[in-house]
C-alpha cells in the first residue's frame, strides 16, 4: 500500500499488519496523486509542482536510486494506474488529457485526448488492450 501527503512524502505500508515500511520524501508540494504497482516493482508520485515521477519501489530501501521525470502533462497529474505487468503506466491530469508512458524508459507512448475538463479517473485492462478515462466533462 503506498500513500502520499500533503507534506510532500510518500510512504509504504504492510497492507495486512499496518507496519510502516518506509518513507520517501520526495517533493516540496503535496502530493496529488500515488500509485503502485501489482507487481511491486515500480511507483508512481506526482506532485503539486508538476512534477510526475516514476521509480523503483526499492527506493524505500535505497534512498540513492535516481527517478525517471515523465515529462508531457502541461497541469497536474491526478490519477495513474499501472498495467499488470508494470511495462506501462496510463496517467491522467487537469490537462484534459491521458497519456500513456512506458516505464522502462519514460518515454510516451500515446496522447489521449477529446474531454474538454479535467481527467479524474484512468484505469488499463488486465490485457492491456483497453485504457479507459473518465473526466470532469461526463
Amino acid at each position: 500500500l503506498l500513500t502520499g501527503s500533503n507534506d510532500g512524502t510518500a510512504v509504504a505500508w504492510n497492507a495486512s499488519s499496518g507496519e510502516r515500511l518506509g518513507t520517501l520524501a520526495q517533493q516540496k508540494k503535496v502530493l496529488l496523486c500515488v500509485a503502485a504497482s501489482v507487481t511491486k516493482a515500480k511507483m508512481l508520485i506526482s506532485s503539486g509542482d508538476n512534477r510526475t515521477l516514476l521509480q523503483s519501489q526499492d527506493r524505500f530501501a535505497d534512498d540513492s536510486k535516481s527517478a525517471t521525470e515523465l515529462e508531457g502533462h502541461t497541469a497536474w497529474v491526478v490519477s495513474a494506474a499501472f498495467s499488470a505487468d508494470a511495462t506501462t503506466v496510463l496517467t491522467g491530469s487537469h490537462d484534459n488529457t491521458a497519456r500513456l508512458w512506458d516505464t522502462t524508459s519514460g518515454r510516451q507512448l500515446q496522447l489521449f485526448h477529446g474531454h474538454s475538463h479535467d481527467v479524474l479517473a484512468v484505469d488499463l485492462s488486465l490485457d492491456g488492450s483497453m485504457a479507459v478515462a473518465g473526466a470532469r466533462d461526463g
